[in-house]
């Protein structure tokens, strides 16, 4: 639950009890007692003498009619309450509306990544076969230059949408009040994790010849 939401059921329960409390003031309150006193007394006519004993009692109240006060005050506490209520269903929409959003954008930052993804592999390929054309007098370097270029470019185009990607999943996990872990996308989150730790390699492309004259 989201902390916005347990404040707004929060504020409910509390009108719902204060409801209570106002009502109580329309009702007879009874109210039980007890006690020990001693005291003393002077009769003229047999001198000072001490009493002393136990008191029990009951005592009851019921205020009847109070000029409608605890009907006007039961009322601002119903009218509060809706409006609790209201503002509990608001916020729900609003969370509601912001996981949506975000899920939506974690399937779309997916997608891109794995469009990218793609391409990194094409270009990887483009180079294997630019150096087997080279090797086999097919090629020229320029053809090696510019596959280890499109190397280089896609796999920094592929660490922008894993970035993307981890902020979507972020955005997500702090509108379901989670952990991207907890949300479970399966190994597609562990292998976005590992490509974070391998994002280091993406220097490690393929050279071309150091001499433009070597094949």
């Amino acid at each position: 639950n989201r902390p916005v939401i347990k404040a707004r059921q929060r504020d409910i329960e509390i009108e719902d009890r204060q409801y209570v409390l106002d009502r109580s003031a329309m009702r007879p309150h009874i109210r039980a007692f007890s006690g020990y006193e001693v005291y003393s007394e002077r009769d003229p006519a047999v001198g000072q003498e001490f009493n002393y004993g136990g008191i029990v009692g009951i005592n009851a109240t019921w205020n009847i009619f109070d000029g409608f006060a605890t009907k006007g005050r039961m009322q601002a506490t119903r009218a509060r309450r809706e409006a609790a209520v209201e503002a509990l269903a608001a916020a729900q929409r609003s969370v509601a509306s912001e996981v949506r959003s975000a899920f939506f954008d974690l399937q779309q930052a997916e997608r891109v990544l794995e469009t990218e993804t793609k391409n990194v592999q094409t270009a990887d390929e483009a180079l294997e076969m630019a150096k087997g054309n080279l090797a086999a007098g097919l090629g020229t370097q320029l053809d090696i230059l510019q596959a280890a270029s499109d190397v280089t470019r896609t796999r920094t185009t592929r660490l922008s949408a894993i970035y993307l990607h981890n902020v979507a999943l972020a955005r997500l996990a702090h509108a379901c009040t989670s952990s991207a872990e907890a949300l479970d996308f399966g190994s597609q989150f562990k292998n976005v994790k590992k490509e974070n730790r391998n994002a280091v390699q993406v220097s490690d492309v393929a050279k071309p010849p150091e001499k433009m004259s070597q094949r």
